[in-house]
């Protein structure tokens, strides 16, 4: 395992916290300190990765799970997308969606957010379209004041649970690819 200084860059890219490209001026500020802590073939494969490549995330999870914890990088996803739905932003719609798919994965923890409000987004049948791109902007605003303040307050029950340990994702899936959590 990596030091927490360290791991901390890779949990801030994984969580969606800093960007690739952010990463990266990281991950060169600091190459240096990898090093004694990974296998040589892993270090080298680190320091001249192609960020530009379309798979780029993908093959860098692949490259530093066995240094990294998996459940602290599915917490800190799961916190950065209740933190955009709580705040009610920009982002809101796409958080909706990754939590009601999170929660088809196999969360269960996050069902009242899920079908209640992130289903909506997903397919706003209610409002006579199919995606919610479909949606005029007025009807994507209304949609989305509609839903709070109950909302923020399914987020700031998971945020909770989530920074209490009640819930423990462990960042693995099961034989049937379901998110897997304590």
């Amino acid at each position: 395992m990596l030091p927490v200084h360290l791991a901390e860059i890779f949990y801030k890219l994984f969580g969606y916290e800093i960007t690739l490209s952010d990463f990266a001026d990281l991950l060169y500020e600091n190459y240096t300190d990898f090093e004694p802590h990974m296998h040589s073939d892993d270090y080298l494969e680190l320091i001249s990765f192609n960020f530009n490549n379309s798979y780029a995330m993908y093959e860098l999870h692949k490259l530093v799970k066995k240094y990294i914890n998996s459940g602290e990088i599915e917490t800190r996803k799961l916190l950065s997308l209740l933190y955009d739905v709580r705040k009610k932003s920009s982002k809101t719609p796409y958080a909706l969606e990754m939590l009601y798919h999170l929660y088809c994965d196999g969360y269960d923890f996050l069902q009242t957010i899920g079908l209640n409000f992130g289903l909506c987004v997903v397919v706003p049948y209610h409002l006579g379209a199919n995606s919610w791109g479909k949606l005029k902007k007025t009807e994507q605003e209304s949609m989305i004041n509609g839903f709070y303040p109950k909302l923020t307050e399914e987020a700031n029950n998971v945020i909770s649970m989530l920074n209490d340990g009640i819930v423990v994702p462990l960042g693995i899936k099961d034989e049937k690819y379901s998110c897997l959590y304590k």
